[in-house]
């Protein structure tokens, strides 16, 4: 299996969470990753579908917890790993080397898949919140069904929208609110209760900074339908660097006209610039 752009761009319109670092292949590739990366919640999604598609009868999931242990890259091969008990399930994506993220569900057999409400927008772009301000806020939990079934034709129709709402509000809130623009989804711990239908609804958050080398910080989640923890990191910034035009400047035509290099890691930061200023030259 694999997620491609197309499929990342895709989940961005459901989620709402367009977080450059995996919808946007330029910015991407300048960041500690070098490249698009899976959403932590896409594979928890697509853990959930394969999970669906055994099941074959409507449930609600009553708790729910992922770990995203390593990063995924848009375009690298994958399989889900599936393993259904009495009321609770083991999912996993992994490739033969190495598990990318992990998800533990209890649930229970339900008539009603629920209904959500689509919100009305979502934010525009990814905030740059301060690593050391707690910060208070809100988000609404819901989301377009008809679409989401069009993504996740099993799960759309068989996991409870309560469940698959909180989940995709939970990458929104991680991707775009806090960290925001430089986060790093490191897992989520939610607990659920039946809503009043259709549901339609806010979550308050609360996020706070944990006196870390790494920069982690949690974001609690309270509402009369879920409440639970998500976990990040406040990822390295991506550096600016000086673009051609400023290069262009430095008057360098010729200079390197006689000579070959060898530039490693040319892709991106210093290598990049590199090579950028001996082409020039």
């Amino acid at each position: 299996m694999i997620v491609n752009s197309s499929d990342a761009e895709q989940f961005a319109r459901l989620s709402g969470d367009f977080n450059p670092v995996h919808v946007d292949e330029q910015y991407a590739r300048q960041t500690m990753f070098g490249g698009q990366i899976v959403y932590g919640v896409q594979q928890v999604m697509l853990c959930l579908e394969e999970f669906a598609r055994q099941m074959q009868q409507p449930v609600f999931i009553t708790s729910i917890k992922a770990e995203f242990r390593r990063p995924l890259a848009v375009g690298e091969c994958f399989e889900i790993d599936v393993k259904v008990g009495e009321g609770s399930a083991i999912l996993s994506v992994k490739d033969p080397a190495a598990v990318f993220s992990k998800v533990k569900i209890q649930y229970t057999p339900h008539t009603d898949p629920g209904q959500a409400a689509k919100p009305d927008d979502f934010p525009a772009c990814p905030s740059t919140s301060q690593r050391d301000v707690p910060v208070s806020f809100e988000d609404t939990v819901g989301y377009d069904a008809a679409f989401c079934r069009s993504l996740f034709s099993n799960a759309g129709a068989m996991i409870h929208a309560v469940n698959l709402g909180s989940l995709l509000a939970a990458t929104r809130i991680i991707g775009m609110r806090y960290p925001g623009q430089d986060s790093l989804f490191r897992g989520l711990n939610l607990r659920f209760k039946l809503p009043v239908v259709p549901f339609s609804a806010t979550v308050c958050c609360e996020a706070v900074p944990q006196q870390s080398l790494f920069g982690e910080c949690k974001v609690s989640l309270q509402a009369p339908f879920v409440q639970g923890e998500l976990s990040a990191f406040f990822r390295p910034p991506v550096i600016q660097y000086n673009p051609i035009s400023v290069l262009l400047e430095k008057k360098l035509i010729g200079d390197f006209s006689r000579q070959r290099a060898l530039v490693v890691g040319a892709s991106r930061g210093i290598g990049m610039q590199c090579a950028r200023l001996l082409a020039i030259g």
